[in-house]
């Protein structure tokens, strides 16, 4: 389903699904991140859901709740959009430092990065994650794009092994609130 016309990255509060058909294999990301064979091929098979929960705190800084849902495991990452590097263990990527938030479209220096992109102030949340011994890095954009007509919730992806590259955009299905 569409992306409601309200919506932007501001408030991306609700549930999704990826959207194995508009989205890019990820294949070749997952590999470059040490995700097992087994695994990227489950991965790519399997439906993937998230549920995000936004909100602004007390000191007006934003929030970022991600619970994803794949194969039978629950991931949740709490995200604060302050660009300070967070430390922690991720289920799937071990050992990361994440850093996340709004940045102007403009500021972004990849083309592939800025590309589609449709949210009113061309305002996106960029995350960076840095891997602490596997060397790799993940520069994501998180937006709204115009999809065969419909708008769409996406998160365009470049990530970096040494001198080997990947790029991948996921496409999520709005499928509503509580």
């Amino acid at each position: 389903m569409s992306v409601p016309f309200e919506m932007t990255t501001k408030n991306l509060s609700g549930h999704w699904a990826l959207n194995k058909l508009l989205s890019d294999n990820t294949e070749s990301a997952l590999a470059l991140q040490g995700v097992s064979w087994i695994t990227r091929k489950a991965l790519n098979k399997a439906p993937v859901s998230i549920t995000i929960s936004q909100y602004i705190d007390q000191d007006g800084i934003y929030h970022l709740n991600t619970t994803q849902q794949a194969l039978g495991r629950m991931v949740v990452q709490k995200a604060i959009l302050d660009g300070k590097a967070i430390d922690l263990d991720h289920p799937l990527f071990g050992k990361v430092t994440i850093l996340q938030a709004w940045t102007s479209l403009s500021a972004i220096e990849t083309e592939f990065l800025r590309e589609g992109s449709q949210d009113g102030p061309q305002e996106v949340i960029e995350m960076k994650i840095f891997h602490k011994s596997d060397g790799w890095q993940s520069h994501q954009v998180f937006g709204i794009e115009l999809i065969d007509g419909k708008r769409r919730h996406t998160r365009r992806m470049i990530v970096r092994n040494g001198s080997t590259v990947s790029r991948t955009r996921l496409v999520y299905d709005w499928k509503g609130v509580d």
